[in-house]
């Protein structure tokens, strides 16, 4: 298998899509996410660049921690249609397109 490199941030991101579909949350309209799958309550932790950002509306998460709160950790914005187009036995079109406008 030959070996790549790219600079392309939407391919790059593409990939950790297909590797953790599984993790994505989305922004409620009450400020506060939840993951698409179940709508758990998630935060995203303190110690996280995106956590004095404004808010994306879909990201995808690496880990969760268990406090008082469930905390997302190691998170990036994604494009929510990627999770329907790379992952979807995972994702029904209803479900991803109730949360896209």
């Amino acid at each position: 298998i030959p070996m790549t490199s790219t600079t392309d941030k939407e391919c790059v991101l593409k990939c950790i899509v297909m590797g953790l579909f599984p993790n994505a949350a989305y922004l409620h309209h009450s400020g506060q996410y939840k993951s698409i799958r179940g709508d758990v309550p998630l935060k995203v932790h303190p110690t996280s660049v995106l956590y004095t950002e404004k808010l994306p509306s879909y990201l995808l998460y690496n880990e969760i921690n268990h406090t008082k709160h469930i905390y997302m950790r190691d998170v990036t914005a994604v494009d929510p249609v990627w999770l329907q187009v790379l992952a979807p036995h995972f994702y029904e079109k209803k479900r991803v397109e109730r949360h896209i406008f």
